[in-house]
């Protein structure tokens, strides 16, 4: 997936450079983009992909020079890229997260309810990258925010701001297009996680149609999507992440340290140092809400 991003980013830039520079319209390069966009196997990142390619080709164009003849081209593109994201995830229906928010809001325990404002600067980014991945945007910032405070350090362990140990990353000031690799990585690893453990349980993603979700410490799938979050896929999740309770995968799994999944949410967990993650998800949601 990271190399396709890579491939992607380049390819979108000479497309685009090509159809400039021979004076077609912006309306013809608009609606090719986008019918490329279309039949690619997976529109949803490639329309993503494409707008962050646009953007940065933007910001390259405009730092050589601001009255560069292609600036209006490409922004003009741009701004129609990032109109069809925002359509695109406003025809989404996310009813079922706002009833998880409903459900387990009244669990928190935290004296601090509100999500940090260096994570709300994250949030469009994060939000376009977790649709074209289909996987939740409240547990992608939930993780950035334990993992890295959402980005506002450069972790000097190489781990990366999701703290990935099987990878080697940059420890000097992240870039966009670094943030977004390690959002393939990331998006990979939880990815594999998660399908190992259906294996090992001999489930599919398909059995999330008949899922109860308000039942917990079940054999049951996972059922993460950019629509869909329930509290056993959360806490399946957190064990699969961060490390297994007894070191095994079958059955109703739990993680191997309770407060990266359950600090600060109920009585039971309020003594923890951090907020885990089901609080920090709920964070996130509650400002979803208000957007």
């Amino acid at each position: 997936m990271k190399n396709l991003f890579i491939k992607m980013m380049y390819l979108s830039i000479i497309i685009t450079y090509w159809y400039v520079s021979h004076g077609f319209a912006q309306t013809d390069i608009t609606n090719s983009i986008l019918q490329k966009i279309n039949t690619n196997p997976s529109p949803r990142e490639s329309l993503v992909q494409w707008y962050y390619s646009m953007d940065d080709f933007y910001a390259k164009i405009a730092g050589l020079s601001w009255t560069h003849k292609a600036l209006p081209k490409i922004a003009s593109i741009r701004s129609t890229l990032r109109s069809k994201i925002d359509s695109a995830k406003n025809n989404e229906k996310k009813d079922n997260i706002i009833t998880f928010w409903n459900t387990y809001r009244s669990g928190v325990t935290t004296q601090n309810v509100w999500l940090s404002n260096i994570c709300k600067d994250r949030y469009q980014l994060v939000d376009d990258r977790s649709y074209a991945f289909n996987i939740p945007t409240a547990l992608v910032l939930a993780t950035l925010d334990m993992e890295s405070s959402c980005w506002r350090y450069k972790p000097s362990n190489g781990d990366g701001v999701f703290q990935l140990i099987a990878k080697d990353y940059w420890t000097w000031t992240l870039t966009t297009g670094q943030w977004i690799m390690m959002m393939y990585d990331f998006s990979a690893l939880i990815s594999g996680k998660h399908a190992r453990y259906h294996t090992a349980n001999k489930l599919s993603k398909d059995d999330c149609t008949t899922k109860n979700m308000n039942l917990t410490g079940t054999t049951s799938p996972i059922c993460l999507t950019y629509t869909s979050i329930d509290l056993d896929s959360i806490i399946k999740h957190g064990a699969l992440y961060n490390g297994l309770a007894n070191a095994t995968i079958k059955w109703d799994i739990q993680p191997w340290a309770p407060s990266y999944v359950y600090g600060r949410y109920t009585d039971a967990y309020s003594w923890a140092v951090k907020d885990g993650l089901i609080v920090r998800i709920l964070k996130v949601v509650q400002y979803m809400k208000w957007l």
